[in-house]
């Protein structure tokens, strides 16, 4: 199936390339800082804009309106930190599909936007609020970088510099917001994957391994009996997942 294009119309740098990190595997990804930039966009087949309400040279309604002009049908979700009921009532008036109140929540936006696409009510979206400050959203959206590069080269320090935050203090913060080290995390994302993979008795714990971003098979070993109790030969005799 074809993807589908999001245009994203933000131009805090950390903020919008998280953004794209959460939606990129699943959608095509248009991106915009100002906009002069998302009029330039509006040529091109979308689905659904995000655009944040405070940008450099105007704000989300200008945007709103030219693409009204273009695309009288386009979905759009408006994301700002202002929350006044003039604001929301405003933005839904000018044919805004969705406010979406800063700072984000990743998990709560995605599902949206899915829900949108895929002509869904959208109820039931309480149980993803939670982030408090722009750290949280930032800390969110590493956990989902994760979850779709888990099999990369990732290190605390480059996962630090993707959100402006020295490694100190993102070290703390990760592990305030997650309860576990960035380390730890990494490996149980990639031991989840790995456990999956092992129901396919045509792949090798070998390769497994190193698909999942694991160095040695030695090293895959001792981490996955850690978090299952059992070496990845002996899970094996006991998975049931189809393929």
């Amino acid at each position: 199936m074809e993807k589908k294009t999001v245009l994203l119309v933000e131009d805090d740098t950390l903020v919008r390339g998280l953004l794209v990190s959460a939606f990129e595997r699943e959608y095509n990804i248009l991106e915009a800082s100002e906009c002069s930039e998302a009029a330039k966009l509006l040529c091109n087949p979308i689905d659904i804009a995000i655009i944040d309400y405070v940008l450099p040279d105007g704000n989300g309604f200008d945007v709103l309106k030219a693409v009204r002009e273009v695309k009288p049908d386009l979905p759009i979700i408006i994301m700002t930190a202002y929350s006044t009921e003039g604001l929301v009532i405003r933005a839904l008036r000018a044919g805004a599909a969705e406010y979406v109140k800063k700072p984000l929540v990743l998990a709560y936006l995605r599902k949206k936007v899915s829900d949108i696409l895929g002509g869904k009510s959208g109820e039931n979206l309480t149980e993803y609020l939670g982030v408090n400050n722009k750290e949280d959203f930032l800390l969110d959206g590493i956990a989902v970088f994760i979850e779709n590069n888990y099999s990369s080269d990732l290190t605390r320090d480059d996962l630090a510099e993707r959100v402006g935050m020295n490694k100190y203090k993102f070290s703390k913060l990760f592990n305030d917001r997650f309860g576990r080290t960035v380390k730890s995390y990494i490996n149980e994302i990639r031991v989840k994957k790995a456990a999956e993979l092992l129901g396919n008795h045509q792949l090798s714990i070998w390769y497994i391994a190193f698909s999942v971003g694991f160095g040695c098979v030695e090293h895959f070993d001792r981490v996955f009996k850690e978090i299952y109790g059992v070496a990845p030969k002996e899970y094996r005799k006991h998975a049931t997942i189809p393929y």
